[in-house]
């Protein structure tokens, strides 16, 4: 049996003292990291100028600052700014060529916006600049929640000028301008994501992309919900739908499917053109005018791949059977064509003649070295007369002749036939020329 001594007792109060000791320090760590964590409250301009100096520094505004100068995020540092429903305004009526934005983010760093508060009063406004009158980004831009960026003017990009990076999960970008050229809301150099939020009521005077202006060699990802329409080109006088403006040549990449509620208007250099890249791999049980439509009302269908391309005139109707697309003219008739080799079979799909009489020197369906892409859907031609003019007494054309060349378990019906075919090949027909596999074609 241990009986208690002097220094048995001294070494059980040594083992307390260091137990406890562990623990305070311990508690000690746990608070400053809670701390840490803890967003660093700032009302004033020289608060938050001083607030974005160090690094990983997480702010929360707690009042609206009115801006002398721009804020720029800087020096490879990564900062948060929580608006909470507070404004950041810079309130320039005339531009600042020079520092006119009210955020600026250099080549390495990285902001993200957000704004906690229920109301989503946040709001970054007041910029004036030649280029992203209300953020310039050469670094990393994450907007999410519900911050607003509003009333801004640029020579280009209103709200938004990106050299960077740019991602867009949420927000509104809403009744910016661009006063002198391109990109309303924004103007993208560099890489472009948008997956949520609004662009809406940007202006772009006397050029393209009232909501969003991709410049050459930028890029363009969207997904998701964003909704991008109420945006214009204007002049003196007039305003013109002006959503998202594309180059030639230009795609919105998708890599996420959309979802319900997305919205979002296209303007294109030239027509036809295919406008997205991958949207058949992530939506191919979604039309692409699900969720984009032309700005100047033209027909938006998809190719082979589900990627969706925009048309060079407009046609009525929703492609079925109550409510069929309306072939009332040649450009019609020849959209169709163009559509068909690019992959689009019309399968599942109805149309309609909606015109007494059509003349037409294009055919439906064609091939591409082994490759056919034959006409899928259902034509009706209303009692109505499709007249061809394909070759000429003196100029024959080497090759079969339809006005449907192709077709793979069509039907065809109430079509009257007129016009003349000058062929030199064989299998010419007056209404089809080859119907492939077992499928073939039904003529009514």
């Amino acid at each position: 049996m241990l009986i208690p001594n002097k220094g048995n007792i001294i070494i059980l109060t040594n083992m307390k003292a260091r137990i406890t000791w562990i623990i305070v320090c311990l508690l000690a760590i746990a608070q400053g990291a809670w701390a840490q964590d803890e967003p660093l409250i700032v009302k004033t301009l020289d608060a938050l100028q001083t607030a974005v100096q160090t690094n990983n520094a997480n702010i929360k505004l707690g009042a609206d600052i009115t801006l002398t100068s721009e804020v720029v995020i800087e020096g490879n540092r990564i900062i948060t700014i929580d608006l909470n429903g507070c404004k950041l305004d810079r309130g320039l009526k005339e531009t600042s060529a020079t520092n006119g934005h009210v955020l600026k983010i250099t080549s390495g760093s990285t902001l993200t916006i957000n704004d906690s508060s229920s109301k989503g009063e946040g709001c970054i406004t007041g910029g004036y600049a030649a280029h992203g009158g209300g953020i310039y980004n050469e670094g990393t831009l994450n907007i999410s929640g519900n911050v607003t960026i509003s009333k801004n003017k640029a020579h280009n990009g209103g709200g938004i000028c990106n050299y960077g990076t740019l991602n867009i999960s949420g927000g509104n970008i809403k009744e910016n301008e661009a006063t002198e050229s391109f990109g309303g809301g924004i103007s993208n150099y560099g890489t472009l994501k948008v997956s949520g939020g609004t662009i809406t009521g940007n202006l772009a005077y006397y050029d393209e992309g009232g909501g969003i202006y991709n410049v050459e060699n930028a890029t363009l990802y969207m997904e998701g919900t964003p909704v991008v329409s109420g945006n214009y080109k204007t002049t003196d006088d007039e305003n013109t739908p002006n959503n998202v403006y594309l180059r030639s040549g230009q795609v919105i990449y998708v890599s996420n499917p959309f979802r319900e509620g997305a919205h979002i208007g296209i303007t294109t250099e030239t027509t036809p053109m295919v406008v997205t890249n991958g949207f058949g791999s992530y939506s191919s049980g979604n039309d692409p005018s699900a969720f984009f439509f032309s700005d100047l009302g033209l027909f938006v269908s998809k190719v082979e791949n589900g990627d969706g391309i925009l048309g060079n005139t407009n046609i009525e109707g929703m492609g079925t059977e109550d409510s069929p697309y309306l072939i009332t003219n040649t450009d019609q008739w020849n959209l169709i064509a163009y559509l068909v080799e690019e992959g689009n079979s019309f399968e599942d799909k109805h149309l309609k003649l909606n015109t007494e009489n059509l003349t037409v020197t294009t055919m439906i369906g064609t091939s591409k070295g082994d490759d056919v892409y034959p006409f899928s859907g259902t034509f009706d031609g209303g009692g109505n007369t499709l007249t061809l003019a394909f070759g000429s007494e003196s100029e024959y054309i080497n090759q079969t002749c339809a006005p449907f060349r192709f077709i793979k378990g069509a039907t065809i019906q109430n079509l009257v036939i007129a016009g003349s075919i000058y062929s030199s090949a064989k299998f010419n027909g007056s209404l089809g020329g080859s119907a492939i596999g077992k499928e073939g074609g039904e003529a009514k």
